[in-house]
């Protein structure tokens, strides 16, 4: 993505796929994965770093997500 650069782990593994959607906006970024990339899990620990270089810039606090 040129300067921009999106790396999605489960874990310290990576995960890639064909259903994986990066959107980004001025303020905002939507990261989309299927849940079978991931084995289906019934909950999600989450969390965001922004980067620039090796600086980091921004990180969201850990989520806890509960999937019907």
């Amino acid at each position: 993505f040129g300067m921009f650069h999106t790396a999605i782990l489960d874990q310290k593994r990576r995960v890639s796929g064909s259903g994986i959607r990066v959107i980004r906006k001025p303020k905002e970024i939507t990261i989309r994965v299927p849940l079978k990339a991931l084995g289906n899990p019934k909950k999600i620990l989450t969390s965001a770093t922004t980067y620039l270089g090796g600086l980091s810039l921004e990180w969201v606090s850990w989520r806890i997500l509960e999937l019907p």
